[in-house]
C-alpha cells in the first residue's frame, strides 16, 4: 500500500499541465466512469470549498448520496475524495489507486504520455463516485477550468464560478478577463450557470461566453438577499436572514462565519434553486436551511483551538476577505497577532500591504512545500508595507510559541497557505475524526 501511495506523490514530479489530451485517453482506458455521473462542477479563485461543503451538506439533509471531490488536501490525500462528508476508506483508496497506475502504465508504454498528480487523483474520484453510485457528484477545479482535468465531464447539472480574481497568473493569465475566460471554459452548452459575486471585467466575459453557449445563468448576488445579524455573530458561527426572489429561508445559523461565506451562500441558495427547476423536483427549503446549517469546512476562518484561527488565505483576494471577516467579528479597531507561511509564487508583498493595518506583530516561518518563501524575504516585504513587529522562525511552532507570549485579546490569526493550515492540524493534534 505505501508503495503504491508513493508512486502517486511522486507523480507531483511532472507539475502542473493544464490540458485534456492525458486524461481523456486515461479515463477512456477505465470505461469513462465520469459519463455515468451527476454532478455539479464548481470554479473560482476563492470560494470553491465552502460553496462545494454548503452543497454537499444541504442536499445529504434529503437523504441523498453526494460524492464530493476537491483540492489540495489538508493532512490526507484521502481528504480529496468524500462521500456525504465521510472520506474514502484506505482499502478502497489503495484498490483505486492500483486500477489507475495500471492505466497510466498503459497510456506510459503506448503513448508515451505522463499522468501527473491530479489527473490521478481525478481519475480516482471518478472511479469511486461511479462505483457507489452517488446521486450527484459536487466536483471542485483544481486550477482555472478550461484545461483542468475536471473538465472532461459532460454537460453538468448545475456549474458555479464563484469569485474570481488573481493567482496562478503563470497559468491562466495576467489579468482578472483573462482569469475568468479560463475560468469560464467549464461552462457548457445543455447545462446551466450560477454566478457569484465578481469584478465586472469578470463578469463580462463570463456572460458572454455562457450566451455565446446558449447557457441560462443566474447572478446570486441578484437572486439572493442576505441580511447579517450582527449581534448574533461570532468567531464560531453567524446568523443570517436569507430569502431568494421565490422562498424565504428565515434565519440560518451558519457554523462559517467569516463575513465572505454571504457571498458563497447566496451561490448555494440559487445553485440549490436551479437544481430543483433542472430536475423538476421539489426540494423542500426547512431541510435545505437545516443540511446547510451543518456544513463545515476545515481550515477556512475557523478556529483550530480557542487561541488560534486558521485560513487559507494565500492570495490578494483570500487576504481582503480574511481582514473583512476579522473586522466583522472584533470590529474595525481590532489587531491581531499573525503566523504566516507562503509559497514564492504568490503575490505575498500586496498580501502584506492588505493585513498590514490590523497586524499587530507577524511571526513568519517556511512551509513544508518546495515553492516556500523565505521568511527572511516575507519579513522585508512585511516591513516594507509597514508592519513594525516582524519576527523570522525556523517551524510554525516556533511561531505559535512566540506568537502566545504576546498580550493577546484576539485569537492569533495563522494564513498564508493551506500547506501551513493542514500542518497546524496536523502538529496541534486536530484532525478531524
Amino acid at each position: 500500500m505505501q508503495a503504491i501511495l508513493e508512486k502517486l506523490y511522486a507523480k507531483r514530479t511532472f507539475g502542473i499541465k493544464p490540458g485534456l489530451t492525458v486524461i481523456s485517453k486515461l479515463m477512456a482506458e477505465l470505461g469513462n466512469p465520469q459519463e455515468r455521473l451527476r454532478t455539479i462542477h464548481v470554479a473560482g479563485t476563492n470560494g470553491k470549498g465552502s460553496v462545494t461543503a454548503m452543497l454537499m451538506s444541504a442536499l445529504r439533509e434529503l437523504g441523498l448520496k453526494i460524492g464530493v471531490y476537491t483540492s489540495p488536501h489538508l493532512v490526507r490525500v484521502n481528504e480529496r475524495f468524500c462521500i456525504n462528508g465521510v472520506e474514502i476508506p484506505d482499502a478502497e483508496f489503495f484498490a483505486l489507486l492500483e486500477k489507475v497506475e495500471q492505466a497510466s502504465e498503459i497510456l506510459k508504454q503506448r503513448d508515451g504520455l505522463d499522468v501527473t498528480f491530479f489527473e490521478y487523483t481525478t481519475a480516482v474520484a471518478f472511479l469511486w463516485f461511479a462505483e457507489k453510485n452517488v446521486d450527484f457528484a459536487i466536483i471542485e477545479v483544481g486550477m482555472g477550468g478550461r484545461l483542468d482535468a475536471t473538465n472532461i465531464l459532460p454537460p453538468p447539472i448545475v456549474t458555479v464560478i464563484t469569485k474570481i480574481g488573481l493567482d496562478h497568473t503563470a497559468y491562466l493569465g495576467k489579468s482578472i478577463a483573462e482569469i475568468a475566460g479560463e475560468k469560464a471554459g467549464i461552462i457548457k452548452r445543455g447545462s446551466a450557470l450560477v454566478i457569484g459575486q465578481n469584478p465586472p471585467e469578470a463578469l463580462a466575459v463570463i456572460i458572454k461566453v455562457a450566451q455565446e453557449k446558449g447557457v441560462a445563468f443566474r447572478l446570486a448576488a441578484e437572486d439572493v438577499s442576505i441580511i447579517k445579524n450582527k449581534k448574533a455573530s461570532s468567531f464560531n458561527m453567524q446568523q443570517l436572514f436569507v430569502e431568494s426572489q421565490s422562498v424565504s429561508y428565515g434565519n440560518i445559523k451558519l457554523k462559517l462565519p467569516a463575513s465572505y461565506q454571504i457571498d458563497n451562500l447566496s451561490i448555494v441558495i440559487s445553485a440549490l434553486e436551479l437544481l430543483q427547476e433542472r430536475l423538476r423536483i421539489q426540494l423542500p427549503a426547512e431541510i435545505l436551511k437545516h443540511g446547510i446549517e451543518k456544513a463545515e469546512w476545515r481550515g477556512r476562518f475557523c478556529l483550530l483551538t480557542p487561541d488560534i484561527l486558521v485560513d487559507g488565505a494565500h492570495n490578494p483576494d483570500g487576504a481582503e476577505a480574511l481582514v473583512a471577516g476579522l473586522q466583522a467579528v472584533a470590529g474595525k479597531k481590532a489587531r491581531f497577532v499573525f503566523v504566516a507561511g507562503m509559497c514564492g509564487d504568490k503575490a505575498t508583498d500586496e498580501f502584506m500591504r492588505i493585513i498590514s493595518p490590523i497586524c499587530q506583530s507577524l511571526y513568519l516561518t517556511p512551509i513544508n512545500n518546495p515553492r516556500s518563501a523565505t521568511p527572511l524575504e516575507l519579513a522585508r516585504q512585511a516591513k516594507a508595507a509597514g508592519i513594525r513587529n516582524v519576527a523570522v522562525c525556523e517551524s510554525m511552532l516556533d511561531a505559535i510559541k512566540a506568537a502566545r507570549q504576546e498580550e493577546l485579546s484576539q485569537p492569533i490569526v495563522l494564513c498564508g497557505s493551506l500547506f501551513l493550515v493542514g500542518e497546524a492540524y496536523e502538529k496541534l493534534g486536530q484532525i478531524a475524526e
